[in-house]
């Protein structure tokens, strides 16, 4: 049986790696579209 807190720990910590991870990759793409 999981406990809602490790969820909620789980799922809070996944969004934290989400964000940190997909923002160079959201500039990246923010700069080749200027290029353009």
């Amino acid at each position: 049986m999981v406990s809602w807190l490790m969820v909620l720990r789980f799922t809070s910590f996944g969004i934290r790696f989400m964000t940190v991870f997909l923002q160079p990759i959201r500039t990246r793409f923010a700069i080749r579209l200027w290029q353009t």
